[in-house]
């Protein structure tokens, strides 16, 4: 696969969810079918206040938690590329036992792409920036 080096790219939303020893998807971010729909490009972080850090997939098939893609806390934040890939994610705390977060900013091509995210304290409609939703 090509890495698209020479796009410009602008952030949709971010979004943190808890993971632990269920695996769970990109719905428990609370991301919008249209925020997932238009994504082609996505930053996966982690941090926790423990050791441990999560493993991902993202082929459709949920990660346990010795399988999968590592991602600890301390390591640089992984990139991945392709609407697919991205509608896939999955997260399960690692074989170390520590809850982590995960932190996912979404990401489009440059292009005038207008969001509705909708928010406990109600609706923001943000064109070309980055609106931030926390969940514990």
């Amino acid at each position: 696969m090509s890495v698209p080096h020479d796009q410009e790219y602008q952030a949709i939303t971010t979004s943190s969810a808890a993971v632990s020893t269920t695996a769970i998807t990109m719905a428990a971010f609370g991301f919008t079918a249209a925020d997932l729909a238009a994504a082609t490009r996505a930053v996966v972080s982690t941090h926790n206040s423990g050791s441990g850090g999560v493993s991902y997939s993202y082929d459709g098939i949920a990660p346990t938690n010795t399988s999968g893609h590592n991602l600890d806390k301390t390591d640089l934040p992984t990139v991945l590329w392709g609407n697919v890939q991205i509608n896939n994610l999955q997260f399960i705390r690692d074989h170390q036992g520590t809850d982590g977060v995960v932190t996912i900013t979404l990401e489009t091509t440059q292009g005038g792409y207008a969001i509705t995210t909708t928010t406990a304290g109600g609706t923001t409609t943000t064109s070309g920036g980055t609106t931030t939703t926390s969940y514990p």
